[in-house]
């Protein structure tokens, strides 16, 4: 038995639609069908064992923390001047806890506010948005954990999100962070290996259709070695009316979370490793955007590879490279999204609840033409240094 592999003009494509948008796609069927069915029987058989808590190992924790930063970042036009500022970096505050019940059924819950009002750099850290996480759940060690609310985007959870190791500096390329009106459902840990399937911005407009999201991901962990794959799917009509429209789902910088650099997705995958040897850390991943078919704006599949290394120089001090390449081909008259963003950090933790940063990032010439985000934006090269100070506490009731 062979298996035949052939690469053609996509980059990833494989006979079989093995690992090809395609072959993702046709995911989202069975995701629908076996998603609905494990959470009503998860949900069926835990409450079925929840009988009685125990009321004598129950867990709540008040917690939160206080993090500033001051940046400066060169001139990324002609136009325009250096810029500095004080900002908030995700000041929180929260409560959280986990009630057991018989037979290893916990029901939990996590409720964490924004609580800083210094000067906005993107919409979580802005005062537009003081609900960081918003949820419950009910789970167990034997049928896994469902939970409801806003929570963290499923994706970036399993697939991307080990390459944001930095404090201040987002690593471009990566998927949204969190996720509002989610259902999540997360398996036990089967022999290392561990399967999620989240639905967000779960709702049908007045326009009648649906705007509900889908991801589904696995990762599988060896002795020092992470290996994920993960898939996620965009409602053709992100406002609920029209078709091909951006989300009323936004990402952390206020962007729709169904757009790159301005473009209308129809999804996204990808895969990603990370790695741990003695002090060094190092995180991989590659994500594939596919645009919606569409004759404004280009359709050609938008590539991001992304790596961050960490190495920890003493038991205080770390040391980041990380580095983010932006691929599209073009098309037609069409602009295509292109760019490099590389970023250095270095990290003093002189007590567990005190960290200290420095950090450096640079967007050359294409990355700032791109606007990824829709923050860092211009017509020329410019870089970014940033001094972060983040203080946590947390107590129990």
């Amino acid at each position: 038995m062979s298996l035949d592999i052939s690469f053609e003009s996509e980059g990833m494509t494989m006979k079989g639609y093995l690992f090809t948008w395609e072959w993702y796609r046709k995911l989202k069927y069975i995701f629908i069908a076996g998603f609905a069915g494990t959470v009503i029987m998860t949900v069926s058989v835990t409450c079925a064992y929840a009988a009685e808590l125990n009321t004598t190992n129950n867990s709540v924790k008040v917690g939160g923390d206080i993090a500033l930063v001051g940046a400066w970042a060169s001139s990324s036009s002609n136009a325009s001047g250096s810029t500095y500022g004080l900002y908030d970096n995700y000041s929180l505050l929260g409560i959280s806890g986990v009630y057991k019940a018989s037979k290893g059924v916990r029901f939990i819950y996590n409720y964490t506010a924004r609580i800083g009002s210094l000067n906005k750099i993107d919409y979580v850290r802005s005062a537009g948005n003081r609900t960081f996480l918003g949820y419950v759940g009910i789970g167990s060690d034997d049928f896994g954990q469902i939970t409801i609310g806003r929570q963290e985007d499923l994706y970036f959870s399993m697939v991307d999100g080990d390459i944001y190791q930095s404090n201040w500096f987002f690593i471009p390329g990566t998927s949204p962070w969190h996720v509002d009106t989610a259902i999540t459902y997360l398996s036990p840990m089967m022999q290392g290996t561990q399967i999620g399937a989240q639905a967000f911005n779960i709702s049908k407009s007045g326009g009648g259709h649906s705007t509900t999201n889908y991801s589904i991901a696995i990762k599988h962990n060896f002795s020092n070695f992470m290996l994920s794959t993960g898939y996620m799917n965009f409602s053709q009509h992100g406002d609920g009316t029209t078709s091909n429209s951006p989300s009323t789902s936004i990402d952390n910088f206020g962007n729709p979370v169904n757009t790159f650099g301005g473009e209308i997705l129809r999804g996204i995958y990808g895969i990603n490793g990370a790695m741990h040897l003695g002090s060094f850390g190092l995180y991989a991943a590659v994500d594939v955007r596919k645009p919606e078919s569409s004759t404004i704006q280009n359709t050609n599949n938008i590539y991001s590879y992304m790596a961050t290394l960490t190495y920890q120089l003493n038991p205080l001090i770390e040391g980041l490279i990380g580095v983010s390449q932006i691929e599209q081909s073009t098309q037609g008259g069409q602009e295509n999204l292109r760019g490099l963003v590389p970023t250095l950090g270095l990290y003093y933790t002189p007590k567990d609840n005190l960290f200290f940063s420095i950090e450096y990032q640079y967007y050359n010439k294409s990355a700032n033409a791109s606007c990824f985000d829709g923050v860092w934006c211009g017509t020329q090269a410019n870089g970014q240094i940033a001094l972060g100070a983040t203080y946590s506490f947390s107590t129990g009731i």
